[in-house]
């Protein structure tokens, strides 16, 4: 055997070698992507989770938050300026679930279902008070998402829900 053919050998193996390295990263890569994806809705569920637990948790928070959804005038100043505080931090949290869908860290599957139930709020009396008055706070991207009608008449406000379960209840 001479050298040449051993040196084409080794190139050989050696190129194989890279390949199989880069087949591997590759599915490293991938691997880390799902995880990053998984990772990145979790957090969105966890947070929604705390915040509508918070409301949950303080009675007079959540007939603030119901109350000033639907009728915003009905509460006292106080109140109200506690309105506008759940509201940033609502909008706040909707706002960055839009962008993890944008970026592409929230498939849309799952998305489906977080803009169902944000425009089933953003359609309140109150909640577009809030964001007419306030929607300067936001990303120009999710203004424009908060601003483009849904073409979903299947939307339910609280107080729909509520008014559903009273004619049913009632009948």
């Amino acid at each position: 055997m001479n050298w040449d053919a051993i040196g084409a050998i080794a190139e050989a193996t050696a190129a194989l070698g890279v390949v199989l390295s880069l087949v591997y990263v590759g599915r490293q890569i991938r691997q880390n992507s799902k995880i990053v994806v998984a990772n990145a809705a979790k957090d969105v569920a966890d947070t929604s989770r705390e915040w509508f637990t918070y409301i949950i948790q303080d009675p007079a928070l959540g007939k603030i938050f119901y109350e000033g959804a639907e009728d915003p005038n009905s509460l006292s100043e106080e109140d109200f300026l506690r309105f506008t505080t759940l509201m940033f931090t609502y909008f706040k949290h909707l706002e960055s679930i839009h962008y993890q869908f944008e970026i592409g860290l929230l498939p849309e599957k799952l998305w489906k279902g977080w803009d169902h139930q944000t425009r089933r709020y953003i359609e309140s009396p109150g909640i577009q008070m809030y964001w007419d008055l306030r929607k300067n706070s936001f990303s120009d991207s999710f203004q424009k998402y908060v601003e483009t009608p849904s073409s979903n008449s299947e939307f339910q406000r609280a107080k729909q829900l509520v008014d559903a379960r009273k004619t049913k209840h009632d009948a």
